[in-house]
């Protein structure tokens, strides 16, 4: 999937790069090794850049199919995601929690050890105090070994199920703006954690019936689903959209309205325009008409001859 990848070969910021083909391993860190000569250019791939790097340009993530974890410069960043960016510099193993492959700085590409993968389902739960995730993600065990999803306890749903199977990696069916279309065989009733960013206007469908969506591993997606084989959808419909969307719409036929009458005063006043310059003109022309004929009246009285 990726040798002769037109994705990867035509990017300028990849191909025939030496950053990427010689890259050393973090020095001191077991989490991070030397990258390949590209990138692979796949949906489940997700790259971390640092504060000042600068590998691709804005736009190259979406041509491209790669997904950002550390995103660009955003004044309303998720606090949760402020927190993770602040706790993650210098410590590479835990952007592994959060599906990064890829770490990116201003002159090396390099890939991340053991990332966890776009989806999976875990047997169980473990509830740990709120604002604690983080803590137990970068000191307990690394992505591959983990066998519990970590939820917050004011992050849980009435029930969580308590199975006892290896977790099962999903299956990625759809991955679109606003929607990402998972499946999985559950052999026992499981929560599935996917590693996109958690956010209130994100809901879920399994075989489509909805079901809650909570957080997880600290800002990731998860859901309860169910033993057996299941298609789950994530569709992102924030609270309001339809009244926002009614809105802009009246704000639209407002707007034309107003361009409309704007045009039509402005035909009316033209047209207003041209019949008084027309009267104007007819009346110059009638005084124009009467004055010739008064002079020349006025000559022929003076040039007859008088009666003596």
């Amino acid at each position: 999937p990726v040798a002769n990848s037109p994705a990867v070969a035509n990017s300028p910021a990849v191909a025939n790069s030496p950053a990427v083909a010689n890259s050393p391993p973090v020095a001191n860190s077991p989490a991070v090794v030397a990258a390949p000569s590209v990138l692979p250019p796949r949906v489940p791939d997700r790259y971390f850049r640092s504060d000042h790097a600068r590998p691709y340009r804005y736009h190259v993530p979406f041509l491209h199919d790669l997904r950002e974890l550390s995103g660009f410069l955003n004044p309303i960043a998720p606090r949760r995601h402020d927190q993770l960016v602040a706790r993650a510099k210098g410590r590479p193993g835990l952007l592994a929690h959060f599906n990064v492959r890829w770490l990116l700085d201003h002159t090396h590409t390099r890939a991340v050890f053991d990332p966890a993968p776009l989806a999976r389902l875990f047997p169980r739960a473990e509830l740990i105090p709120d604002g604690t995730a983080l803590t137990h993600l970068d000191t307990g065990p690394r992505p591959s070994l983990r066998r519990a999803a970590l939820v917050e306890s004011g992050d849980a749903p009435a029930a969580l199920p308590a199975s006892d199977f290896a977790p099962v990696l999903a299956q990625l069916v759809a991955y679109r703006r606003n929607r990402v279309d998972l499946s999985v065989a559950a052999p026992a009733p499981g929560i599935l954690v996917l590693a996109e960013n958690y956010a209130p206007g994100w809901h879920a469908l399994i075989d489509g019936s909805a079901v809650p969506v909570f957080r997880a591993d600290h800002m990731l997606r998860a859901v309860v689903v169910p033993a057996g084989t299941h298609r789950i959808s994530f569709l992102y419909k924030p609270r309001g959209h339809v009244p926002l969307l009614v809105a802009f719409a009246t704000a639209l036929a407002v707007l034309a309205a107003f361009a409309a009458h704007a045009a039509s005063s402005s035909a009316a006043s033209s047209a207003s325009s041209a019949a008084s310059s027309s009267s104007a003109s007819a009346a110059s022309s009638a005084t124009a008409t009467a004055t010739a004929t008064a002079t020349a009246t006025a000559t022929a009285t003076a040039a007859a001859p008088r009666k003596v």
